[in-house]
């Protein structure tokens, strides 16, 4: 088994546990941002201390991060390798990303550049590459890290880590519905109440127009007409 055949296997692999796991959120409009930091923020601290294994603690509560600081889809985040964001002994900047979403349909193979801006971030990934057990080249392994029948190592499931973080929200006491898209979800939206851009937003997101990214991002009416009054407050 080649290399390269070897890597279009596992991306397969990804991208139907990542159609499996939307069957579980009930569909993605379903799933809602986390609104308030320090649920946030409580979120993680569950997912850093709510199993056995400080090496999967951190792991999980790292995807978290990942996705809340950044805005990848869990199946792309599950699909890094540790050479992409790790080089010369730092962490990136930024690295070109193909989603994988993208890869598996007719659209134009589009590569997002995917910044890696949050301090927070940056510190507890160059901790967590310097610290961890595994030699595998994935990023975020799963448990039983090696495939029963190919005996190589494989990445951590979307569907998997949609249980876990499921189970994490619903401890902390998150009564919105959760799912891996919550993470992606809750990016965009911080993101758009600092005043970052939407069309940004709707570049990275995939969408087709401006209104499905409103969507997806969960904004109300009234938080929109907020934006617009701090927008135009200097003027009136």
């Amino acid at each position: 088994m080649t290399e390269e055949y070897y890597r279009k296997t596992v991306s397969n692999k990804i991208h139907k546990s990542y159609q499996k796991m939307k069957d579980n959120e009930s569909w993605i409009l379903n799933v809602h941002a986390i609104k308030d930091p320090d649920k946030a923020k409580e979120l993680i601290m569950q997912l850093e201390s709510s199993g056995k294994d400080p090496d999967l603690n951190e792991r999980n509560s790292l995807i978290a991060i990942f996705g809340m600081t950044t805005g990848m889809r869990i199946a792309d985040i599950l699909s890094l390798r540790v050479n992409e964001i790790y080089q010369k002994g730092k962490i990136v900047d930024s690295f070109k990303h193909v989603d994988i979403k993208t890869k598996h349909t007719r659209q134009k193979r589009k590569a997002h550049t995917i910044y890696l801006r949050s301090k927070a971030l940056r510190r507890r990934l160059l901790h967590y590459i310097k610290n961890r057990k595994s030699k595998s080249v994935w990023l975020f392994p799963a448990k039983n890290t090696k495939s029963k029948k190919s005996k190589r190592y494989i990445p951590l499931s979307a569907n998997r880590y949609y249980h876990i973080l499921n189970g994490a929200a619903h401890r902390v006491g998150i009564e919105s519905s959760v799912g891996t898209h919550t993470l992606r979800k809750t990016f965009g939206y911080w993101f758009y109440q600092h005043g970052g851009s939407l069309a940004y937003l709707q570049d990275l997101f995939n969408h087709s127009n401006s209104q499905i990214t409103i969507r997806y991002i969960d904004l109300q009416e009234q938080e929109i007409t907020q934006q617009l009054d701090k927008m135009f407050s200097a003027t009136n």
